[in-house]
């Protein structure tokens, strides 16, 4: 039975490993999008025998070598077709942390502006290391001199992403933007956001991706969240998410997002007592906008 699970389990992390390095790189992108100098990605110790509790180290591992590799070759997330999107050089990694000195040394390591991102723990510390992180993004005393913490908690497959026969769904890319957005959905509570408002905005050209990207989303994280499954989910004491109430969803037209006299009455109506507006879906186009 043992041998059985563990042979499963190692068909899924291949699997399951390739979600999680694209929302690393995505989490990565966002943070320097938000103005920080620098990543620290940070390991802590690995002190655990089993391997259900370990994946995230190996994946952390073999993360810090896809990531040279698509550097030294020039590809995404540094290169976007042969213009350097990203500094690779302001990427850095330490290891060994332990969870007990976790507070402080990320206090210490985000003290320059840099932002720290906790690439692997022990699934078992996950409720710790989200308590540590929360804390340090909610100091009202370094909001305005230190860098952000990130921390989003990718648990192992129990079965491989099921592809549908027809619509989006049966593309293989889907399932790596739905595991993203689940991320991502963790950093703004980590950040926080008391309230999560997700936002697709309405092509308004006939782009079939954008048109059926959204519905998608919002029906599988509808269920998702009736059915108590990842993301909404509890790991070791802590909420990854926020409670039912305080999630929603809605599309929209782009121009109902745009400034009016100067203010952004949508975003500001969404945005108040600390909500967080993410936008998950739209053109190209649209999204340079």
């Amino acid at each position: 039975m043992l041998a059985a699970r563990r042979k499963k389990d190692a068909e899924l992390y291949h699997v399951w490993y390739a979600h999680y390095r694209h929302a690393v790189y995505s989490i990565i992108q966002s943070t320097f999008d938000e103005g920080a100098e620098g990543v620290k990605m940070l390991i802590l110790k690995d002190h655990t025998t089993k391997p259900r509790h370990a994946y995230l180290f190996r994946a952390a591992r073999e993360l810090q070598d896809d990531m040279l590799a698509a550097f030294k070759s020039e590809k995404h997330p540094f290169y976007d077709d042969g213009k350097k999107v990203l500094d690779y050089t302001k990427i850095n990694w330490a290891s060994q942390i332990s969870l007990k000195a976790l507070g402080k040394e990320v206090n210490k390591l985000t003290a320059d502006g840099w932002a720290v991102i906790i690439a692997a723990c022990d699934v078992k510390d996950v409720g710790e290391v989200k308590r540590v992180v929360r804390a340090h993004n909610r100091a009202k005393e370094l909001q305005e001199s230190h860098g952000r913490a990130k921390f989003a908690f990718m648990p192992l497959f129990e079965a491989p992403p099921m592809r549908e026969s027809k619509g989006i769904k049966q593309f293989g890319w889907y399932s790596f933007y739905r595991f993203t957005v689940m991320a991502k959905m963790q950093i703004a509570v980590d950040e926080g956001a008391t309230r999560l408002h997700l936002v697709g905005i309405q092509p308004d050209v006939n782009n079939d991706m954008t048109v059926l990207e959204y519905p998608a989303l919002e029906e599988d994280l509808h269920n998702a969240q009736e059915q108590r499954k990842y993301p909404f989910i509890e790991v070791d004491g802590e909420n990854l998410l926020l409670e039912t109430e305080d999630f929603t969803m809605e599309r929209i037209l782009l121009q109902t997002s745009r400034p009016k006299d100067g203010d952004f009455p949508y975003l500001e109506e969404h945005t108040n007592d600390m909500g967080s507006v993410m936008i998950v879906s739209a053109t190209d186009a649209d999204g340079r906008e």
